[in-house]
């Protein structure tokens, strides 16, 4: 098993600098912020760091008005009743119940009461 990678985050501390943030969180310091942190999550080379990253890039370098969570992570699906909310509380409470752990993925959420 090998150890988590170091966080390095010169990058970021770079965009919001030391003590008092030396930048703006108006628009463009918020967009700022967010490629910094892309970077960083991309440098990381780990799978997640990287899936995330690139889709921020991706969002970010688009010539349309494409949406983050559809377009580029992918986790919307048409006509859907399920949120990406409600789907990530489910996995997170099926992660916490221990008979859960062995599985090699988390289980395919059943649906609420009213839901079709």
């Amino acid at each position: 098993m090998s150890a988590k990678p170091a966080f390095d985050a010169t990058e970021l501390q770079a965009a919001i600098g030391t003590g008092r943030p030396a930048v703006s969180y108006d628009r463009a310091g918020r967009i700022r912020l967010i490629t910094a942190a892309a970077n960083q999550l991309i440098a990381s080379k780990t799978i997640a760091g990287t899936f995330v990253g690139q889709a921020l890039m991706a969002w970010l370098s688009s010539e349309d008005n494409t949406d983050l969570a559809r377009d580029h992570l992918q986790v919307t699906l048409p006509k859907s009743h399920v949120t990406v909310q409600r789907l990530y509380r489910i996995l997170i409470e099926d992660e916490r119940q221990p008979e859960n752990a062995a599985l090699p993925c988390p289980p395919t959420p059943s649906k609420a009461k009213g839901e079709r």
